[in-house]
């Protein structure tokens, strides 16, 4: 039920079109040529992953819902390729770990904290590889670390889950002024 009634949540823009994530679950491809593509999730979205060999060749996607699912559909015909079911709470973060072929490994996180491994040759629900317990904003990888965000803190750690830096000592505080400051000036300063 793409319309008025079903508003857009989520969007990812590509070269060759754009996806739009509706709340009520429906994705709809809008190519720049071509035909238009429409997909059903259980729920809405709420993260979007284009995957593809570059940024102007996105063959694929990744959703994560806010039901704590992550689908991989193909593209530009929104086939259903695989699904998992890592979380319990909404997917706020996605992150490709491999790829060949359609053999595809993500690193998920949620909103509860949790990270998993979810993908090819392992379970439907994926291995929990650590619980922050708060928010995680955005995950990345390399060969040995996982860098994790949670708003504007770094964290490290290594591939078993422990932490390896923490930048929460060195993180930048904003000050919120709640009273404004009084001005005393004296008639004589007020004229110009």
């Amino acid at each position: 039920m793409v319309g008025e009634k079903d508003p857009v949540i989520r969007s990812l823009v590509l070269e060759k079109g754009f996806i739009n994530a509706h709340k009520s679950g429906d994705l709809v491809w809008w190519p720049k040529n071509g035909e238009i593509a429409i997909a059903h999730l259980h729920e809405g979205a709420s993260i979007i992953l284009g995957i593809g060999e570059n940024d102007q060749n996105i063959t694929h996607v990744a959703v994560g819902g806010v039901d704590g699912s992550v689908t991989l559909l193909s593209l530009p015909k929104l086939d259903y390729i695989d699904s998992w079911c890592p979380h319990k709470s909404p997917v706020t973060a996605l992150f490709l770990e491999k790829h060949s072929g359609n053999q595809f490994r993500f690193i998920t996180a949620d909103s509860q904290g949790n990270v998993n491994l979810i993908g090819y040759q392992l379970p439907r629900t994926g291995v929990k590889i650590l619980n922050l317990g708060r928010r995680i904003t955005s995950i990345s990888a390399n060969r040995e670390q996982l860098i994790v965000m949670s708003g504007w803190q770094r964290m490290v750690f290594n591939r078993k889950g422990s932490t390896i830096t923490n930048n929460r000592k060195n993180i930048s505080r904003r000050m919120i002024q709640t009273k404004l400051p009084l001005i005393n000036r004296s008639p004589r300063q007020a004229k110009v």
